[in-house]
């Protein structure tokens, strides 16, 4: 689907205000695009502040959404957060990591999977181990005794 509109269509637009549209301005917007998805999506958003195009959220279109939101990454990366750097730069490692291995499964494109709950009612309740409690709290124990009074 086209996410854009024309320049000549921006510059006989640009000045209507979507709330309260004439219907001469009504039947122009109808006119100039067709795509009723792009007209619902003027209707709700208006024109991007930056460049002008179709909005597909608050006051910016994807692409400007896009390039704002890359700044204020490079920003925070670059000078304000080095904690959420690290992060993120860890974070974008391991994506590249997950891409780059193959998977061993394989599948059989001939097969029809098919997936379904299973209700099990007769299962116990579940209950926290004793031995993983009573090591938790002797760890605990122990670590408040090595607390330094300041």
């Amino acid at each position: 689907m086209e996410s854009n509109i024309g320049k000549e269509v921006i510059e006989q637009i640009k000045d209507f205000n979507r709330y309260t549209l004439t219907t001469e301005q009504q039947s122009l917007i109808d006119k100039l695009i067709p795509n009723k998805e792009l007209k619902t999506r003027y209707r709700f958003h208006g024109l991007c502040k930056d460049c002008g195009q179709i909005c597909t959220a608050h006051d910016w279109c994807q692409l400007c959404n896009s390039n704002l939101f890359q700044n204020w990454i490079n920003e925070v990366l670059n000078k304000k957060d080095p904690e959420f750097a690290m992060q993120y730069n860890e974070a974008v490692e391991l994506h590249e990591k997950s891409l780059s291995i193959e998977s061993n499964t394989t599948s059989d494109p001939q097969a029809v999977y098919t997936s379904r709950r299973l209700d099990f009612e007769n299962l116990p309740e579940p209950q926290n181990s004793k031995l993983i409690n009573e090591e938790f709290y002797l760890l605990s124990d122990s670590l408040d005794s090595l607390k330094l009074d300041l």
